[in-house]
C-alpha cells in the first residue's frame, strides 16, 4: 500500500506525516495505534528512512503482507471467537439464545484482545509505514496544515 503525504514533524528516525483520509482509511481502523485523526486527515507516525524534513511531500509505503495481517487480526479474531462462542453457548447453555449470548461476549473479548495487541504493536516497528520517497522538498499545502 502506497500513500502520499506531508511531513508535519520529525522526531529522530521517525516522522509524523499528514495523509488525506481516503475511502479505504475510513473503514480500516488499523491506524489507531499510530495516528491522531481529524475529519479530513490522518497523522501517521512513520519510519523516516529517506531523511525527510518538515514540510516535505513524501510517499509512504506499508508492505502488503502487513496490511493483510492487520486486517486478519482486526476482523478474523473477533469473527472466529464469535463462532466459537456461538457453538459453545449452544452446547453449554442450550439453544440459539445461549449461542447468541456467548457469541456476543466472545466477539467483545476478541476486540479486547485486538486492542491489547494493538497497543503492543504500537511499540514495535512491524506495523509502521516507511517513508520511501521524497517527492518535493519543503512544499507545504495550505489545506493540510493542522
Amino acid at each position: 500500500m502506497r500513500e502520499g503525504g506531508i511531513v508535519k514533524e520529525v522526531k529522530g528516525d521517525t516522522a509524523v506525516v499528514a495523509l488525506r483520509r481516503t475511502q479505504a482509511c475510513a473503514h480500516c481502523g488499523r491506524c489507531g495505534a499510530f495516528t491522531a485523526t481529524t475529519p479530513d486527515f490522518i497523522l501517521v507516525e512513520a519510519k523516516n528512512l529517506a531523511g525527510a524534513k518538515e514540510g516535505d511531500d513524501v510517499d509512504l509505503e506499508m508492505e502488503p503482507g502487513t496490511v493483510y495481517k492487520a486486517a486478519l487480526l482486526l476482523y478474523g479474531i473477533p469473527l472466529i471467537l464469535g463462532g466459537c462462542g456461538y457453538l459453545l453457548g449452544r452446547a453449554v447453555i442450550g439453544g440459539d439464545a445461549g449461542g447468541l449470548l456467548l457469541a456476543v461476549i466472545f466477539v467483545g473479548l476478541g476486540y479486547l484482545i485486538v486492542r491489547a495487541y494493538d497497543r503492543t504493536a504500537a511499540r514495535s516497528e512491524s506495523f509502521k509505514p516507511t517513508i520511501v520517497a521524497i517527492i518535493g522538498r519543503g512544499e507545504s499545502r495550505e489545506d493540510e496544515k493542522s
